[in-house]
């Protein structure tokens, strides 16, 4: 028995306990069951809301995948065909 709940044996105190406000509430999620689980999942998540420059830097960011991914192509196919 763990604080007065009976079946928890193997389980520590301290991870009974509800997560401090800064805490990972992610914890948690491993006593929920399996439907618990999918229904929280489930829920939809708002959009962030980016300043302009942020959402620039995040194009830029993807140019720049974009442009390192054509290089790596390139440089593979011309090293199997040389």
């Amino acid at each position: 028995m763990v604080d007065g709940i009976t079946g928890w044996e193997g389980v520590a105190a301290r991870t009974l306990t509800a997560p401090e406000p800064d805490g990972r509430p992610e914890e948690l999620i491993a006593y929920l069951e399996a439907d618990q689980l999918v229904e929280e999942r489930s829920q939809p998540v708002a959009r962030a809301k980016l300043s302009g420059r942020r959402r620039g830097m995040l194009w830029a960011l993807r140019l720049f995948g974009l442009a390192l991914s054509a290089m790596v192509i390139y440089t593979f196919v011309s090293q199997v065909t040389a």
